[in-house]
């Protein structure tokens, strides 16, 4: 793929009516997607368009974004839509925060970026620039995925635009919350062809800006502790009347699966940390029954006690991570009678980065997530941030 020439030359200024046309272009295509893609539409009308001419083509620093006049008015009319929506797409996934790309090869990361958002775009009906970054075998992945699965050819590639690196945590602030907004304000409107990958992104940061423990608190209450009538125990007062009123009663969950991910992505710090969690809620835990697992189960321990239940555990593994034999290790307890019936729901400690089961248990599950980037990998279930 060749690169992406440079469309002007450093030395000479642009011409003020340039620069007016190329204003014009750029406010046309943001007023054609607020009224075609009402999320993107609404978003960047809170964010700034500023002209550079130092760039070749168009850049942000993941709040602002910067445009070449020449670069604008050289585009055909059906690409200025979808360059626009490149940059918002890279601001809205963070691909330039230094808190994103941690110490990743930086031209290697903008690659791996484009890759990912470029499909999402082109599945919206929009016509990117050509030698733009495409490949179909990049679907489905994020741009950490991407970046391990480039070619050895990679440096020869061209991007788009230019990543202006942003490490100012008040600048990732407030574009999330420009995000957040953006997404409640259209939220009842059609919101056009917004992907199911940008409403799990925008999920997985409407859950970082709330404390995990509330979340983690919230779901496990409402999952486990559930208020219910019973035929079985009538209310004795009623029955010298021959009439039947069930008693209300409060019960305790039966069974939770704790799984933990021991591949190395867990350390004690954390652990120790989830483990206290786990005791705040014990209350409401009549059984629990404790998986390590890597690629493969190792240990499956019924914890009775909460009080020290680390320490039945040896936490062997160590190797790469596949979520599979977790469920698949349910499964075959309920099919041999180990466990009499499918749990009320299963909490599984992780950074996420592994392989899924295609499909959702017949049960609940909670993620604990231990890397914010992982939270975007979890195809199914209901996921919170625990901060390392």
């Amino acid at each position: 793929m060749s690169t992406i020439k440079p469309t002007v030359d450093k030395k000479h200024e642009i011409a003020p009516q340039v620069k007016l046309q190329a204003k014009k272009i750029i406010g046309k295509n943001k007023a054609k997607l607020l009224l075609k893609q009402p999320f993107y539409g609404a978003l960047l009308a809170m964010m700034d368009f500023i002209p550079e001419q130092n760039l070749p083509t168009m850049g942000t620093d993941g709040k602002k974004v910067y445009y070449n006049p020449e670069f604008v008015i050289e585009l055909k009319e059906e690409e200025v839509c979808a360059v626009i929506l490149h940059e918002v797409n890279h601001c809205i996934y963070m691909h330039c925060t230094t808190k994103r790309r941690g110490s990743r090869d930086r031209k290697r990361w903008n690659i791996s970026c484009d890759f990912a958002i470029n499909l999402e775009i082109k599945d919206m009906g929009y016509k990117l620039p050509e030698n733009c970054l495409i490949d179909e075998k990049y679907r489905g992945l994020f741009a950490e995925q991407i970046y391990d699965r480039l070619p050895k050819d990679w440096k020869k590639m061209g991007t788009l635009d230019t990543h202006i690196e942003n490490s100012n945590e008040n600048d990732w602030d407030d574009m999330e919350e420009k995000i957040i907004s953006a997404y409640e304000i259209t939220k009842n409107t059609d919101q056009g062809t917004i992907s199911e990958g940008i409403k799990r992104w925008i999920s997985s940061i409407r859950n970082s800006k709330m404390p995990w423990q509330k979340v983690f608190h919230d779901y496990v209450g409402q999952t486990l502790s559930k208020d219910d009538y019973s035929f079985i125990r009538p209310n004795r007062r009623m029955m010298g009347q021959e009439i039947y009123v069930p008693s209300f009663r409060s019960y305790m969950i039966g069974r939770v699966v704790i799984a933990i991910d021991t591949s190395g992505s867990i350390d004690k710090e954390c652990l120790k940390q989830f483990a206290g969690e786990i005791k705040e809620i014990s209350h409401l835990i009549e059984e629990a029954t404790i998986m390590t697992c890597d690629a493969s189960v190792h240990e499956v321990v019924k914890i009775l006690q909460f009080g020290n239940w680390i320490e039945k555990l040896k936490f062997e593994g160590g190797g790469g991570t596949a979520f599979e034999p977790v469920f698949d290790e349910v499964k075959r307890m309920i099919n041999k009678g180990a466990m009499h019936t499918a749990p009320e729901l299963l909490i599984y400690l992780t950074d996420a980065y592994g392989s899924y089961p295609e499909k959702h248990p017949p049960y609940p599950v909670l993620w604990c997530v231990t890397e914010e980037d992982g939270l975007n990998h979890i195809p199914w279930g209901k996921k919170v941030l625990i901060p390392k």
